[in-house]
């Protein structure tokens, strides 16, 4: 039986693979000024710096964190289709238990007191929470919950599920990590537009220890988790698209996609503050917004929307880039160095389907500093 007790998240850890691209020095680079020039005849000819200006604002990153070396690869794919990268696992599963190490460490409890295990992928086809139970030292029988085959809101799909597991029992403890390595190999593309939103994409991994009355051995808990929402946009079907390889997947986004998710995310954002029986304010402007970035145009119509500025948002995708399902924990760690305007919080993903997911946190950090 659930209770009433509203859940916590008690840590957050956050890794990325070792190799760091900055964009600038890679659209500078020999091998993709003849990748570029090799689509300029499609985009009307136009010249290699226009093309490349033109790439920078599309996506308005700065670097991504890949598992590879970029430009190694891309010489590679010059000879062949498709270059598969045999390492990937091996570096879904590094991160995975780097960013879970983190979170384990900064929660302060006993790994083996760890009663729930729920790993969260749209990249990979392999459950490494498997691999990680021995690496990370967790009881072998530990509850495991493997979430695939999702997008950028898979994320909070987990946390949805923490939220109901830790609330079935106080002793209760939850490990959430939500990888995706959206890079997994690289294409010899024959249009500009999906070589530019491959480019977008960056590798990553995000944990989290959720439960919900802390004992004296645990850190204090971050955030406090008030209501979880979840909703489908009628007739967006074909807004954001996936499709599966034998050892890939691709994502398909609509022109339409800024627009379904900019004109929904207001009246979800009060679905989300209306939920706990809480007398808040409804309007969006007054929270600390944790949102999932996607391309720079959603994050320019979600800014609109919301009448907000997406700090923490845009500072992550410039940084990274869009890391699909852990995107938003990135984005929640980041907003823990930002002055809120209050101690609460939404957080918002979405992903095909058309699906938002939506959080309401309260910062209890925030409180704590407040009573020092």
């Amino acid at each position: 039986m659930i209770s009433n007790i509203n859940s916590k998240i008690f840590s957050i850890g956050t890794s990325n693979p070792k190799f760091k691209i900055n964009l600038e020095d890679l659209l500078n680079e020999k091998e993709v000024k003849e990748k570029l020039n090799q689509l300029l005849p499609k985009v009307a000819f136009r010249p290699y710096f226009l093309t490349k200006k033109f790439l920078k604002k599309l996506m308005g990153i700065d670097s991504l964190y890949l598992h590879f070396d970029l430009l190694e690869q891309m010489r590679e794919s010059a000879k062949q289709q498709i270059h598969i990268f045999e390492n990937v696992g091996n570096a879904a599963l590094e991160i995975s238990y780097s960013s879970a190490k983190v979170a384990i460490n900064n929660w302060g409890g006993n790994p083996k007191n760890l009663t729930h295990f729920i790993y969260v992928s749209s990249s990979d086809f392999e459950d490494f929470s498997i691999d990680l139970i021995p690496m990370l030292g967790l009881r072998d029988d530990i509850e495991r919950f493997p979430i695939f085959y999702q997008t950028c809101h898979s994320g909070l799909s987990g946390l949805r599920l923490a939220d109901q597991l830790a609330r079935i029992n106080p002793k209760n403890r939850v490990l959430l990590v939500s990888t995706d390595m959206t890079n997994k190999n690289f294409h010899n593309f024959n249009t500009l537009i999906p070589f530019g939103l491959k480019m977008a994409f960056g590798d990553g991994s995000a944990s989290l220890v959720i439960g919900t009355r802390e004992s004296d051995i645990e850190c204090k808990p971050l955030f406090e988790v008030l209501s979880v929402s979840t909703k489908m946009v009628p007739d967006t079907s074909k807004a954001i698209e996936m499709t599966y390889t034998d050892n890939n997947f691709n994502l398909l986004h609509d022109r339409s996609l800024p627009f379904h998710v900019s004109s929904n995310v207001p009246g979800f954002g009060r679905q989300i503050i209306e939920k706990p029986n809480i007398p808040l304010d409804l309007s969006l402007s007054n929270y600390q917004l944790i949102f999932h970035s996607g391309k720079k145009k959603i994050v320019e119509a979600n800014e609109k929307a919301t009448k907000s500025k997406l700090k923490a948002t845009k500072k992550i995708l410039k940084k990274y880039g869009n890391m699909t399902g852990p995107t938003v924990y990135f984005v929640l760690n980041e907003s823990r160095n930002l002055k809120w305007k209050n101690e609460y919080g939404i957080m918002m993903s979405f992903g095909f389907g058309l699906i938002l997911e939506g959080v309401l946190i309260k910062n209890l950090i925030l409180k704590i500093n407040k009573m020092d």
